[in-house]
């Protein structure tokens, strides 16, 4: 759920990162200004947020969180947890600037939200029922605050969890789990940091209740709740420590509300489990309990939000299947899509897909 870098995909480096003037643009559900475009109304299409450029954005469950060129970050949307950051409990109709340092990367997740700083020191804030924030409490944070004193490369949020990979590759998980989504072999919730496992990791992507990790000689592994299959191994049992799904290489994965998405080193889209609103893209409402290709293009990035699902292709085009009650898809419509849609004409380099809204960098 929502990642950084498609985040929960992590971009591929391309000819799109020349193009070094990046937009960001918001669409779907504004109940609580989510957008960030100063209103509450529901946009069908994509909008444009500020006049800024940006390097990274994530969307969590009714905020959106955004880190600009010049490494400022900034939050918007409902705040009744703090999971802007901001120091209240204020929603925001348009980007609020979160305290003054140089960020790298930012994930919002159902109510709480993870960034690393510019130094690789990690910081959470918002919702900490369960533990979430990762500071050894569970006292919800308006502002954000260290967790330990490691150096980080990547984090991904989850619904009421948290998961992150230390500059030295190992993988660490907090807050609730009651369905082994931390991956750590229980079902104990964590206050801080407990580390998954002793391999070297690539990346991770949280999603509601399950978790899809990278590790570094490629090889995909999932784990948490199975009910709908989003686990890919053929099964609908619930893991609490990381299964391997089939014998490929994989080069970015991103899990959604109960569906799952990942790209093949040959650039070759799969999707799986629940499929009710289409949300796997194969033309069809079946669900799926091991991976099945998406089409026969080549992709560069992903992201599965509740119920739909995001992804650019080699070429810079993003597409959008899914749900769609809200216009999250961004093609004009209402209309729920079974395969993939294009979005938009122009080149677009980081893809975030919340609940119902959805949002994006274009190169202009």
């Amino acid at each position: 759920m929502n990642n950084p870098l498609l985040y929960s995909a992590m971009v591929k480096q391309s000819s799109l990162d020349a193009l070094n003037k990046r937009l960001l643009y918001a669409w779907g559900d504004n109940a609580s200004s989510q957008l960030g475009d100063g209103t509450t109304t529901d946009r069908l299409s994509p909008v444009q947020v500020g006049t800024s450029n940006w390097s990274s954005v994530s969307a969590g469950s009714s905020f959106t969180t955004a880190i600009r060129d010049d490494g400022k970050l900034f939050a918007w949307g409902a705040n009744s947890s703090g999971q802007l950051g901001d120091g209240t409990t204020t929603g925001r109709s348009s980007p609020v600037q979160i305290g003054s340092s140089g960020w790298s990367i930012v994930s919002a997740g159902s109510a709480h939200s993870l960034a690393i700083r510019d130094d690789g020191k990690l910081f959470a804030w918002g919702l900490n029922n369960g533990g979430q924030v990762g500071d050894g409490t569970t006292t919800t944070r308006q502002s954000p605050v260290q967790i330990g004193t490691s150096s980080w490369k990547s984090v991904s949020a989850g619904n009421t969890f948290s998961l992150a990979i230390r500059d030295d590759g190992k993988l660490f998980a907090w807050g609730l789990n009651s369905d082994g989504q931390l991956g750590d072999g229980t079902t104990t919730d964590r206050l801080s940091p407990v580390q998954v496992g002793t391999s070297s990791w690539y990346m991770v992507s949280t999603g509601s209740g399950h978790t899809l990790a990278v590790r570094d000689d490629g090889k995909l592994f999932a784990w948490g709740v199975n009910d709908n299959g989003e686990l890919g191994d053929g099964s609908t049992t619930s893991r609490y420590s990381p299964v391997q799904i089939g014998t490929s290489n994989w080069s970015s994965a991103s899990a959604g509300q109960g569906h799952s998405l990942a790209i093949r080193n040959d650039g070759k889209l799969f999707a799986w489990g629940i499929n009710t609103s289409g949300q796997i893209g194969d033309g069809t409402g079946n669900r799926r309990l091991s991976p099945v290709q998406i089409g026969t293009s080549n992709w560069l990035a992903v992201d599965a939000g509740d119920y739909h699902s995001l992804a650019i292709q080699e070429d810079g085009v993003l597409f959008a299947w899914g749900a769609n009650s809200a216009g999250q898809l961004g093609d004009g419509t209402t209309n729920v899509r079974r395969s993939p849609t294009q979005v938009s004409t122009r080149p677009c380099t980081i893809a975030s897909a919340g609940p119902q809204h959805s949002a994006a960098l274009f190169s202009s």
